[in-house]
């Protein structure tokens, strides 16, 4: 299952460009983007429209099979807020809290229209365990990726594993 970030600076990426070892794209993108055969990390840029149009360029351009992760900083140093609500001026979205975070991970609210803009950009892709939007206050470290590869690893069995039989007819031949 793929691991998607979207992710508005590119120092921000950075622990994670060298974690994974990515390499930047170069087929002419809208945005910077990198990526191994598991992982794409794309820098969208700041702001509520660019959040949102990265997401859905990196769920179009790569698929439904994997989990998107808005990653950006939070105002509170050494701490990582994964929120169940998420607002702005115009829209509140719930998270799902599917998944038991770790010690450094706090539940919290938040206030962020470029995290509202793309949970709402995901959502006509994704399910809803599918999206996650989390605001670290620290570098990104070990720990948290090591986290968002479980909560990855736990998705599979419910990702998209197989043709839906639209596909496998046109794919594959037809069922008789």
């Amino acid at each position: 299952m793929m691991m998607y970030f979207v992710m508005a600076r590119h120092n921000d990426a950075r622990a994670i460009i060298d974690y994974y070892g990515l390499k930047k794209d170069m087929s002419g993108c809208p945005f910077t983007i990198f990526m191994t055969h598991d992982v794409v990390l794309c820098i969208s840029g700041e702001g509520r429209i660019n959040a949102a149009a990265a997401t859905a360029y990196v769920l179009t351009r790569w698929g439904k099979d994997g989990l998107l992760i808005h990653l950006g900083p939070a105002g509170v140093a050494d701490s990582a807020i994964y929120p169940y609500v998420i607002s702005d001026d115009r829209e509140v979205v719930y998270q799902e809290m599917l998944y038991k975070q770790p010690p450094f991970v706090h539940e919290g609210m938040l206030e962020d229209s470029e995290g509202v803009s793309a949970f709402l950009a995901a959502a006509r892709f994704l399910p809803l365990k599918q999206i996650m939007v989390l605001r670290i206050g620290m570098p990104v470290n070990e720990g948290i990726l090591l986290w968002l590869e479980t909560i990855c690893a736990a998705l599979r069995p419910f990702g998209m594993t197989s043709f839906p039989i639209s596909m496998w007819k046109k794919e594959r031949g037809s069922i008789q």
